[in-house]
């Protein structure tokens, strides 16, 4: 059986990181220069600042641009709805531009579409591991005086044309949630790629933006809950128990298990999560407790991801390469089109499928348990119908993409099954 996703952390560090809790000082951040430095020499950077979250990154920056107010910000609009709130805070207006079918990101004919004379700022966002061509990409932001903000999130550590993602843009932000392959537990990076005074400006307001300690308590019902997902989702487990409850719920009752993401018990939990990203909240401002600072306990965490980026990673690639030698050949129009592209870095692939619910349904009926896209279609929230657009192909995206896990815990043998199982299933639906 294949749960639809797992962390990229093992139960010891998750169990590790509950015991050490106890004893960090909140307040201490004298190590995180060192790891800053790690990070920077791993995955290229020259210069970086770690804070609490992604969207405080991406704030910190908004916040620090030497543009005028109401400046229009390009992105796409499969994102958390926190990314469309740091624009509003800053005084900005987002604007929801098209994707592209191929690599589920911005692209050129999208961007020239949606900007306007208003238009300074564009997010690029690196969806399911794909990657566009951010060189051209960059080239046009420039030729138009746009400054280009990545998104490099879920492609910690990839690369196009050999050079890091993260490092083409003006500036970039990055997530270290606990569903990230470089992981510590909460927290994000801003990178600088520019200098100047704008870019002292942008270090700056990080600087205002993380002087606060975070409190214990949030960082033990992260774990706590955190724990008790990597348990139910680990293979003893989720073969005898998880899997085989998921199956019943899938059997006789349907809707509760393809909304299970969104259901009651998961929510009752997320409300209470200061960084939970898909409960749609049009925001005046961010609630202070989301800007703290990333201190020793959450660089300790760091390291330990880093450290074990590389083997993670390998096994990925081995998972994809298999996936794409039994799967592709065969049905490759079912599989986004971006993953067949040299520079992808993905965790899971992207199934196409006129009717994703029903194979969904027939999948978890074999124990194999699927996703789709977790984030939002913001521009299609209620909380942001002024910023309310036609975009088709994000929504269709949105709509029909399932996801097949190639997480480094998953194992040969139950990802050759996923593929009998899903190749049956397609050409009946």
């Amino acid at each position: 059986m294949i749960p639809r996703g797992r962390f990229h952390v093992s139960l010891t560090n998750l169990l590790k990181a509950l015991i050490w809790l106890p004893f960090s000082n909140m307040e201490n951040d004298d190590k995180v220069l060192e790891v800053k430095n790690i990070f920077n020499d791993k995955f290229g950077f020259q210069n970086s600042f770690f804070l609490s979250s992604c969207r405080i990154s991406f704030l910190s920056i908004l916040e620090g641009l030497e543009i005028d107010s109401n400046s229009e910000v390009l992105l796409a609009p499969i994102t958390i709805p926190d990314m469309v709130n740091a624009i509003r805070i800053s005084g900005h207006t987002p604007v929801f531009a098209e994707l592209n079918k191929a690599s589920h990101s911005l692209d050129i004919d999208s961007i020239e579409q949606s900007r306007t004379d208003k238009t300074k700022v564009v997010l690029l966002t690196y969806l399911s591991g794909f990657i566009p061509n951010v060189e051209e990409i960059k080239e046009y932001c420039d030729k138009k005086n746009l400054i280009l903000v990545e998104d490099f999130s879920q492609l910690i550590g990839a690369s196009y044309k050999g050079k890091p993602l993260g490092s083409f843009g003006d500036y970039a932000v990055a997530s270290f949630s606990i569903g990230k392959t470089v992981t510590a537990q909460v927290g994000g990076a801003l990178i600088v790629n520019k200098r100047g005074n704008e870019a002292k400006n942008i270090l700056a307001k990080a600087i205002e933006n993380s002087m606060e300690a975070p409190k214990k308590s949030f960082f033990y019902s992260q774990l706590v809950e955190n724990t008790k997902i990597e348990i139910l989702t680990s293979p003893l487990v989720f073969n005898l128990l998880t899997g085989p409850a998921l199956k019943l719920v899938a059997k006789y009752f349907p809707d509760k298990y393809l909304g299970i993401h969104k259901s009651g018990v998961v929510n009752r939990f997320n409300e209470k999560d200061l960084f939970f990203d898909d409960i749609p909240i049009k925001r005046d401002k961010f609630k202070r407790e989301l800007f703290f600072k990333f201190n020793n306990y959450m660089a300790k965490l760091l390291l330990r991801s880093i450290r074990e980026w590389d083997e993670r990673k390998s096994k990925r690639a081995d998972n994809l390469s298999y996936f794409l030698k039994e799967f592709g050949g065969s049905c490759p129009s079912y599989i986004g089109e971006g993953i067949f592209q040299k520079d992808v870095f993905p965790i899971r692939v992207a199934v196409n499928c006129r009717n994703p619910k029903l194979v969904q349904l027939k999948l978890i009926s074999h124990g194999i348990d699927t996703g789709t896209y977790g984030l939002n279609l913001c521009h299609r929230e209620s909380v942001f119908k002024d910023h309310e657009t036609s975009l088709p192909v994000a929504e269709g995206i949105h709509k029909n993409c399932i996801f097949i896990s190639l997480h480094e815990k998953v194992k040969k043998e139950d990802l050759a099954r996923a593929i009998r199982v899903l190749k049956e299933v397609l050409v009946e639906n």
